[in-house]
């Protein structure tokens, strides 16, 4: 088990109020992440009537290459995803994803041709890569080892992670 230092900044002797609302924060990443993943699936019968939102209609074939490109770079993306965060740490690794999530989804937002929202999907799951890998770490690196099942499996009662 590990012991925490005696430097305040080590994160096993944050309060656990911060350590619940680190919790929280790492629970809803990843939710948001698969979320936008798969929302466009409601669009796609709009995306295949006739020439809505500025092109052609397209098979459905060619629409789930919106969602499949997304999963795919949400996983792959993590060949570098994760070493960057070993190196340079969690927090900034998981802004840049977020904000490159962000514009992407907002280029997704704006598209007006059939590649540049596919390009933006596909930039999309590479700024949601660290939800599913990153932000499990961050968890595993604020509690106790006795402590992280609760924390990562009971959400709902938080005295459960108090033990």
């Amino acid at each position: 088990m590990p012991q925490p230092s005696a430097d305040p900044a080590d994160p096993l002797n944050f309060p656990f109020w911060r350590k619940l609302a680190m919790l929280a924060v790492m629970s809803i990443h990843p939710f948001v992440v698969n979320f936008t993943s798969s929302s466009i699936s409601s669009a796609l019968p709009i995306y295949a009537s006739t020439g809505i939102f500025g092109f052609p209609p397209k098979t459905y074939p060619q629409l789930t290459y919106f969602i499949a490109v997304n999963s795919l770079m949400l996983g792959a993306s993590n060949i570098f995803w994760v070493p960057l965060a070993n190196t340079f740490g969690r927090r900034p690794v998981n802004l840049v994803s977020l904000l490159l999530l962000t514009f992407s989804s907002m280029w997704a937002g704006l598209a007006h041709t059939y590649d540049s929202l596919l390009a933006a999907r596909i930039i999309m799951g590479i700024g949601g890569g660290p939800a599913d890998a990153v932000s499990p770490d961050v968890v595993g690196e604020i509690f106790f080892v006795h402590q992280r099942g609760r924390a990562m499996v009971s959400r709902s009662d938080p005295t459960n992670c108090a033990t």
